[in-house]
This record gives structure tokens, sequence and C-alpha cells, in this order.
């Protein structure tokens, strides 16, 4: 049993610093602050706070009870949560960081700002998953195949509706028509459309928000969206 408890710890600090990697952050920066991490599974942030004797204090929040919340010595330590992150029960002004390490719904993005301590910061890894995929797509057949708007839009929201009803099974249709648009955009390209959703959000929200490219160079890159709430 102890082993399994050791393997299990030391599986939360690899996902840990899994997470600050993706979120841009490092242990030094965290350290003394206030953290919600919005969505946060197993809440292995948390635990690995917990198991540095770390001065961060992490706040975790998901929409499902996980079972390894249950049997952690979280002692002094927030419990996590189980609540929707559109909303929070948290007070305003709560957080110096809020992360978001899973593709953002929109509509959660108001209720995390909320939160925000002026000067804090929200960030969200990636920019977007299947959106991204969309909006890639949308650009390849747009700007490189000349196909028609609404054409696009019909085809999109086709493939959608086919992946829900088949609880995330893919059609190969699709696959080949995402394979083809990443073989035939330039970097460049790809790159232009991580810029046109960061500005889709600051247009949706009224707010800016800036973006860091994990890897300018890989055939399929995502970013790191930031918003730094006025001081």
């Amino acid at each position: 049993m102890e082993d399994k408890d050791s393997e299990k710890l030391n599986g939360s600090m690899e996902r840990a610093e899994f997470i600050l990697n993706n979120v841009g952050l490092s242990w030094g920066e965290i350290e003394g602050k206030t953290l919600l991490d919005a969505g946060s599974g197993e809440a292995a942030l948390a635990q690995a706070v917990a198991l540095r004797s770390s001065t961060a204090r992490i706040s975790s929040v998901d929409v499902e009870r996980n079972e390894d919340w249950i049997g952690f010595p979280w002692e002094d330590r927030q419990i996590p949560i189980q609540a929707e992150i559109e909303n929070l029960p948290f007070k305003s002004s709560s957080f110096d960081y809020v992360i978001m390490h899973c593709s953002a719904e929109p509509s959660a993005i108001p209720e995390t700002i909320r939160v925000l301590r002026p000067g804090g910061e929200l960030r969200i890894w990636p920019i977007a998953g299947l959106e991204l995929e969309y909006w890639t797509i949308s650009y390849y057949l747009d700007k490189v195949k000349g196909v028609p708007r609404q054409k696009i839009v019909d085809l999109l929201e086709d493939y959608d509706r086919q992946i829900e009803e088949a609880n995330g099974w893919i059609p190969d249709e699709y696959i080949d028509l995402r394979k083809e648009t990443l073989d035939n955009l330039t970097q460049e390209q790809k790159l232009e459309v991580i810029d046109l959703m960061a500005k889709k959000y600051s247009k949706m929200f009224d707010l800016q928000f800036s973006y860091k490219v994990k890897d300018s160079e890989a055939r399929e890159p995502n970013a790191l969206l930031i918003y730094k709430k006025e001081a």
C-alpha cells in the first residue's frame, strides 16, 4: 500500500510540474500567492504544493468530484471544491492567478476574471482544442482552397454533430481533412490562426488578451492565452 501511495504522490508531483510548465509559471512565481486551479481534475497542483510545504495557497475547483481528493492529508490546506467554473464560490478579487489547463469554455472566462485581484493573471492552456482545429481548417478551406464561407460552416457543423453523436469518435473524412490542412498550411499561416483566436477573445470580452506560442515550429502549434487584470 505504501508503494502505491508513494507512486501516486510522485505522479501528482510530475503532473503539477507539467501543469505549471503549460501555464508558464514556476514554483518560485507562485510562492506566497493565491491561485485558483479551475478545472483541477485530481487537484495534482494543490497536492504537490502541500507536499512541498509551499506557501502558495491553492484552491482547486472541478465540476466533478475526484476520488483523488479523498484520503489526501490536506490538514490546513483548502480541500478541493466541486463547483461549476461559471459559478465560482469565491469572493471577487480573491486570487493572484487563475489557471485553466484545459481548453476553456468562453462562458467561464468572465467568472474567472471576477475572482482575480487587480494585477492578477488568468492563464489558459491551450488557447483552444477542437475549436482551434476548426479555425485552422476553416482558414485553409477559405484562404487556400477558396471554398465558399457558408459551405465551410455547414461542413464543420456537420463534423461537429457527428463527433458529438459518436461520443468523441472522429470521422475518417475529418482526419483526412485535418491532415491535408496541416500538410498544406505554412507555419506563418498556422500562427496567424492563433493570432486571430486571441483577437477573438479580446473582442468578445472587450479586454486585452495576450498569448505565447509554445513551439512555433510544431506541426500543430498552440498557445498560452493570458489576461492581466488592471491594477
